[in-house]
């Protein structure tokens, strides 16, 4: 997800998991890492997952080398045109991975996420309620690029 009112600000990874899904079934903290052409351009914190239940979890992206100095942005994502593999790890296993794509300078929405998309009732919302802002309401609309596990 991502505050389009707000570039500079850090892309977000949202996710959902569960600890047997682990590679000991037990708790531990699982790391997103985007990689360009193979190589890792940002990462996240770690967010434990410790439930055996499905469990939200949600990590802020920093471009990679930069020990979380800097944020990883839109306009780091959307630089170059290219396919990303977006993968959740604990340790050196990889749990899960995703493909993210840019074309002409735009990270491309799910193909279920387009208007008028069939059947309705699969159709999903390119949008998400964020967190609290400044906003009378306290809650703002981010863009919602979802993405398929491979």
């Amino acid at each position: 997800s991502h505050n389009s009112e707000k570039p500079d600000e850090a892309i977000s990874f949202n996710w959902w998991s569960r600890i047997g899904e682990l590679p000991d079934g037990k708790g531990a903290k699982v790391k997103v890492v985007i990689l360009r052409d193979g190589v890792e351009v940002a990462e996240s914190k770690g967010s434990f997952v410790s439930k055996a239940i499905w469990q939200s979890c949600a990590r802020s992206l920093r471009q990679s080398g930069s020990n979380g100095r800097k944020f990883f942005t839109m306009g780091d994502m959307t630089r170059q045109d290219c396919e990303y593999q977006v993968v959740l790890k604990t340790g050196d296993q990889v749990i899960r991975t995703f493909k993210a794509v840019v074309k002409e300078g735009k990270l491309q929405h799910n193909v279920r996420s387009t208007m008028g998309y069939e059947p309705h009732d699969e159709y999903i919302v390119p949008k998400v309620i964020g967190g609290k802002t400044g906003s009378s309401s306290g809650f703002i609309m981010l863009d919602a690029f979802w993405v398929n596990a491979q």
